[in-house]
């Protein structure tokens, strides 16, 4: 008897160590996970929770779509955005559609992040950008689906908090690496 006491402590003192184990090596990618959407959902709900954060609060942004057959090439909009850990999220309207972005902050201060339409196949895409060192100011570049040929467009972002001068930030460097040309048709 004293024997299968001994055998079930050891097991159960073995299940502990190797839980509290996982648990260690995977609490930042479930942190971050956990984030990541719990910040989407406020951004949708647009509740006043987290929007005072390094991230959060109230911004203009403008993004450049030239030679569009439905944009504008200066675009312009507001939005709240929702920031939790070095994530964030907002949703703006601008064109009669809702629209989705998220941010994920690194530690060099380069956002990373997506964008949407929330509407069924609607315009979506990806961006990257820099977070000023006062934290006020975001430039960067988009990229995603479009309706200029080749069915995707590139285009600056540029973004600025509530109160306080657009920036005007040099023009980007773009350095598209030239194909060879296809003399053989192959």
């Amino acid at each position: 008897m004293a024997l299968e006491s001994a055998m079930w402590a050891l097991g159960g003192s073995l299940v502990t160590l190797f839980g509290t184990s996982l648990l260690r090596a995977f609490q930042p990618v479930l942190v971050d996970r956990i984030q990541q959407t719990l910040v989407q959902h406020v951004a949708r709900l647009r509740l006043k929770l987290f929007s005072r954060h390094r991230l959060g609060g109230d911004w203009h942004h403008a993004w450049y779509a030239s030679g569009s057959s439905n944009w504008s090439d200066e675009n312009r909009s507001r939005v709240t955005l929702y920031a939790l850990g070095r994530f964030a999220a907002g949703v703006w309207e601008y064109s009669n559609s809702r629209w989705l972005v998220t941010l994920q902050l690194g530690d060099d201060n380069l956002i990373l992040g997506t964008w949407k339409e929330l509407k069924p196949h609607g315009y979506r895409g990806s961006w990257m950008g820099r977070l000023s060192l006062k934290g006020n100011e975001i430039s960067g570049l988009y990229l995603g689906n479009s309706d200029r040929v080749p069915q995707y467009g590139v285009g600056e972002w540029i973004w600025w908090r509530v109160g306080t001068t657009r920036p005007i930030p040099p023009l980007p460097i773009i350095q598209l690496a030239v194909r060879p040309s296809d003399d053989d048709g192959a």
